[in-house]
Formats: C-alpha cells, structure tokens, sequence
C-alpha cells in the first residue's frame, strides 16, 4: 500500500539521457529547450552584466555556441546548469575583450591630437571622444576603432570580427551615427 517515495535520483536515473545532438537537430525540440533555458541564461547574465543589451547578445552568443558545437555536451550533467556554464564562459570572454578595448581606446585616445593650442580644450576633446567610445557596444567600438584608429579596410575589419563586409558597412554606420550622437551629445 505505501511504496517507497521516490527519491530525485531515482527520477532521474529512470529519465532518458538528455541528448544535446538530437535536440539541435530538431527544430520542435530545440524551440521547446531554448524557451525553457535562455530565461534563466538571461537572468544569469544579467545579474552579473546590469545591462540589457549584453545579456541579450551573451545569450544569443551563448546558443549560438550550443548550435555549432553540440558534442562539448557529454551528457553527464543537466543541460540547463550546463548552459549556464556555457554562458559564464562566454561573459569571461566578453569582460575580457571589454578590458582589452577599453585599454585600447585609451591608448587611442591618447594619441588624438586636437588642432588647436589650448592644452585644457585638448583635455575636454580627449575625454569627450572617451566617453563616446564608452557609449557605444562592444562591437561598435572595435569595428570603429579597427577601421578608423587602426586604418584598416571595411574588408579586414569583417573578417576581423567575422561578420560579412554588407554587414561591417551597416555596423560601422550605425557605430559612426551612435559616436557622433553620443560625442555632440557630450558637448551641450
């Protein structure tokens, strides 16, 4: 009459593995795991970023990996606290090239050498061109610091960030439009 309570362990021992493979393959199926995952890689993301844009871009980059890569899943662990590791690797990149970026815009910005003789107007266009930059996405920034601070075509930069060249020319415009915005913005 009263059984044995089944323990979590027995569940998920008497569960079929969680085949990652498969479920990338089938369109249903990966709908069904990415709506029951990507909230909760969100909000991972967002706890940790504070920013809506880059937890959005973390967690497309996040699935992205998942899609081209499926065989780094072995099986052995659930699928969501896996991808949520998959999600903090990416976030590690993303604060490092961030670091690196924003040294290099620094750097950059250093070497800006205004037309003019006013040393204190020299600062104020330094930190105004700093804080544009600061404004802009991550990959704004290094599409526009790549084509204009480092001199390179429209082709290298895309195949820098890897994106098509149509692609790079509307990232780039979008970026020149946000600098501009946030650059005049800074001098009312």
């Amino acid at each position: 009459m009263f059984g044995r309570r089944r323990s979590a362990e027995d569940a998920a021992r008497d569960r079929p593995p969680f085949d990652l493979r498969a479920v990338v393959g089938d369109d249903v199926l990966f709908r069904r795991f990415y709506e029951e995952t990507a909230p909760r890689v969100y909000a991972f993301l967002y706890s940790r970023t504070g920013s809506v844009t880059t937890a959005e871009e973390l967690t497309q980059e996040t699935f992205v990996e998942i899609v081209r890569k499926p065989t780094n899943y072995d099986g052995r662990s659930d699928p969501v606290p896996w991808t949520i590791g998959v999600a903090r690797h990416r976030l590690l990149r993303h604060v490092r090239a961030t670091r690196q970026h924003e040294q290099r815009a620094r750097e950059l910005v250093r070497e800006i050498d205004p037309v003019t003789g006013d040393s204190s107007r020299a600062l104020e266009t330094h930190d105004l061109v700093e804080a544009a930059l600061r404004e802009l996405t991550l990959e704004q920034r290094t599409a526009l610091l790549l084509r204009f601070a480092e001199d390179l075509s429209v082709r290298d930069v895309a195949k820098a960030i890897g994106r098509s060249e149509n692609a790079t020319e509307s990232l780039l415009r979008r970026a020149r439009a946000s600098f501009e915005a946030a650059y005049h913005g800074g001098l009312r």
